[in-house]
């Protein structure tokens, strides 16, 4: 298992510590077993876990399967808003530490349902793919990005979100470089999220001058800017 917060980038593959549950450490891994139904009508997907893998990683489920709720009573939890594919890369997540993520809109849902469900640990892995697909500070990307998936990263985060901020930078870099790429952004922008039009433009404010575009690059190359942290910080090597 590796020893830092994101580590072990190979073939769209991304390995997290998860500084706040340890998936191999469990000790009522055989626990009572729990049913999760993952997507919609005609697409749902059911799958038994045991109930300790899902509350001692995720709040939700804590909350859902230890409350006084009905999913308590009986062991079943609904999660519409996510498909069966999302939902299995958080179970790969779950059970290894790692993901594959081996393309953008792929490491946006991985980050969405961990943001869902309170699982810090696979919304690092998803922070470490897109940084990896996406170069903030040059707009450069290893894989074609397009305004619908920066509409999809929008409108599955929340205001103040680490996602939306990497978005937002990545897109003010790129609507630098050429006025091509402006011109084909720009006419897309409209079709966006008006809180992702506030955030470009406080980038903008924020990163107009040559040398505040340097801090912006060294920015989002301290950990403690992309991914979640526990209190005291990483954990010794």
């Amino acid at each position: 298992m590796p020893q830092t917060i994101a580590e072990g980038r190979h073939n769209g593959v991304y390995a997290s510590y998860n500084v706040f549950a340890d998936p191999f450490s469990y000790p009522n891994i055989q626990s009572e077993y729990v049913a999760v139904a993952a997507g919609t009508d005609p697409s749902i997907k059911r799958y038994t876990l045991p109930g300790a893998l899902l509350t001692q990683n995720s709040p939700y489920f804590k909350n859902a399967l230890e409350g006084d709720f009905k999913e308590a009573h009986e062991r079943v939890v609904e999660l519409s808003a996510f498909s069966p594919q999302t939902f299995e890369i958080y179970l790969q997540w779950l059970y290894t530490g790692y993901c594959t993520l081996k393309a953008i809109t792929d490491a946006i849902s991985a980050w969405s349902i961990a943001d869902y469900l309170g699982s810090p640990g696979l919304k690092n892995c998803a922070i470490e793919a897109l940084y990896w697909h996406i170069d903030p500070f040059s707009g450069l990307t290893r894989m074609t990005i397009e305004p619908a998936m920066v509409l999809q990263a929008y409108r599955r985060s929340s205001r103040q979100s680490k996602l939306r901020k990497l978005f937002a930078r990545f897109v003010y870099v790129k609507l630098q470089n050429t006025d091509k790429i402006k011109d084909e952004w720009s006419q897309e922008l409209e079709n966006l999220a008006g809180e992702f039009l506030k955030d470009l433009m406080d980038v903008q404010q924020k990163y107009m001058k040559l040398a505040d575009r340097r801090g912006l690059d060294k920015n989002l190359r301290v950990p403690a800017t992309l991914y979640e942290m526990p209190e005291g910080g990483l954990p010794n090597r």
